[in-house]
């Protein structure tokens, strides 16, 4: 029974919480007379032009290669972690299978450094 008091006091505790987030946030906030919006803005400076420029593709992906080869980084250290604990047959198995991950995850790296994928002064 004292669980279930607990779960009830956190959840009163959580909602007045979040009714005077929102409260204060509200009386923070400002307001403008007039109804046009104020335009948008990045780092607090504003805007120099009257569209935002472009983004570059070659961003895109290197963020996108960023994130695979920390995406397969993140895998290995778990399949280091879980290599730890296992013998015999599956802990040559699984030798075998981090090394071919490890070089598919090379080979993918090296193919988008040849290609160029990295070069910002294209």
């Amino acid at each position: 029974m004292s669980s279930v008091i607990m779960v009830a006091f956190i959840l009163v505790v959580a909602s007045i919480a979040a009714f005077c987030f929102i409260a204060l946030s509200r009386r923070a906030a400002r307001t403008d007379e007039d109804d046009e919006p104020a335009p948008p803005f990045e780092c607090g400076t504003p805007p120099k032009e009257a569209y935002p420029r472009r983004v570059a593709v070659s961003y895109f992906l290197t963020a996108i290669l960023f994130v695979v080869v920390l995406t397969a980084l993140v895998l290995l250290i778990i399949w280091a972690r879980d290599f730890t604990h296992t013998t015999g047959n599956l802990r040559t198995s699984a030798l075998i299978g981090g090394g071919i991950f490890t070089l598919l995850t090379a080979t993918g790296f090296g193919y988008a450094w040849r290609v160029g994928a990295f070069n910002w002064e294209k």
